[in-house]
């Protein structure tokens, strides 16, 4: 990728893009697009309904360390695709961290 012409090039990388190139780059884009409002519009929805007299499952999945997890070349990381966990915060009244834990256990219902 470049945006400036090179030596002995009369064209940058830009404009050697075709028509499907742009047309696979916009629907690329929308699709993560379409993630990131959806993933917001959880986030949201679940802040604005939490109830903080409510209890949550204190036997949630860990995510560190992950011991079913496999490495994975694409990724160069061990990785488990199969599951959902929450990391839970070290810092914080005991209060905060419940709400957070609560609130990360609401929004990992969505990928599960």
């Amino acid at each position: 990728y470049g945006t400036c012409v090179g030596a002995g090039s009369s064209t940058n990388s830009i404009d050697q893009w075709t028509s499907a190139d742009i047309d696979g780059a916009k629907k690329m884009i929308q699709l993560v697009e379409d993630y990131a409002r959806s993933a917001r519009w959880q986030i949201e929805n679940t802040y604005s309904n939490y109830d903080a007299s409510s209890t949550c499952d204190s036997d949630v999945h860990g995510m560190c360390p992950c011991d079913d997890c496999k490495h994975w070349s694409d990724w160069n990381s061990k990785v488990l695709f199969t599951q959902v966990g929450v990391l839970k915060g070290t810092s914080g009244t005991q209060a905060e961290m419940a709400a957070a834990t609560c609130l990360a256990e609401d929004i990992a219902t969505t990928y599960k």
